[in-house]
């Protein structure tokens, strides 16, 4: 990129000295655009000056009131890690569901690992990635019938069969994770720098 950049730039500077060898530069019309590029440049320049030597109020403050009015925006909600067998209803939904209650058993029996089971049994395109673990989600990032059932089970629970519109789930949590209020330390060099941008933004009109 580097090299490109400096190649270009020895390029424009040699076209530009043939234009004034022509004296392409003192035709009206390139004088005037000259001059507002020259204005422009000087203009930015001057802008860029002004901001930077503002006296700048005390941002950690703005940060902290900003965090005070807005807290139900730092408010993270309940998560659990779950991982899952998707069986197709594949025409059968009665067939389906005696399949998926017999894999079930075999999750419970623990003879074979739930990412085994998962990437033989699950038709979810994504379990050649994740193996059936479907990392940590909210309740508004699943369909309905799922996420009602994740949420009850406890840890480690196995859930019975649970219809949604794909097929049947067999569901098990691996962990969960209540409710929480972010703390200002932990927000609040995101908080500055928005408050500092905003700043800058309104300073320069």
């Amino acid at each position: 990129y580097v090299e490109k950049a400096a190649k270009d730039f020895m390029l424009y500077k040699a076209l530009a000295a043939e234009a004034q060898k022509l004296g392409l530069d003192q035709a009206p019309e390139v004088q005037k655009l000259l001059e507002l590029t020259q204005q422009r440049m000087l203009g930015g320049v001057y802008l860029a000056d002004y901001v930077e030597n503002l006296e700048f109020p005390d941002f950690e403050s703005i940060a902290l009131e900003n965090y005070t009015l807005n807290k139900k925006q730092f408010v993270l909600p309940e998560t659990v890690n779950a991982q899952h067998i998707l069986i197709d209803f594949e025409g059968d939904e009665e067939k389906s569901k005696l399949l998926a209650q017999k894999i079930r058993g075999k999750v419970v029996e623990g003879k074979q690992s739930f990412a085994e089971l998962a990437k033989k049994h699950s038709t979810d395109s994504s379990v050649e990635k994740n193996s059936g673990n479907l990392g940590f989600f909210d309740k508004n990032q699943m369909v309905s019938e799922f996420s009602e059932v994740a949420f009850s089970l406890k840890e480690g629970e196995v859930s019975q069969p649970v219809k949604s519109q794909f097929g049947w789930h067999i569901i098990q949590v691996l962990e969960k994770k209540p409710t929480k209020t972010l703390s200002f330390s932990e927000v609040k060099d995101n908080l500055i720098r928005t408050a500092e941008q905003s700043f800058k933004q309104n300073a320069r009109g």
